[in-house]
């Protein structure tokens, strides 16, 4: 009986897992390429570029896990 509930809810947690992946990554890419837009205005050039690659790579990471898990979760993934 728990085996059976187990199976059923595992795909919703991981569905639910990879949302919140993917929302934490993009509001980390968001407020890094914010942050940088502001260090760079500042006149801080070294930490605004810096700050800048890590949003792209934070936004990139979203991007990966829903294109890449959740919509294959979802049943949305093309051929």
């Amino acid at each position: 009986m728990y085996e059976e509930a187990f199976d059923l809810l595992l795909p919703f947690a991981l569905t639910g897992l990879y949302t919140v992946m993917a929302t934490l990554f993009a509001g980390l890419g968001f407020l890094f390429e914010y942050k940088s837009y502001l260090f760079l205005s500042g006149g801080k050039l070294f930490i605004g570029l810096w700050a800048a690659v890590v949003g792209l790579i934070a936004l990139n990471a979203s991007l990966r896990v829903t294109k890449d898990r959740l919509t294959q979760r979802l049943g949305l993934a093309h051929s």
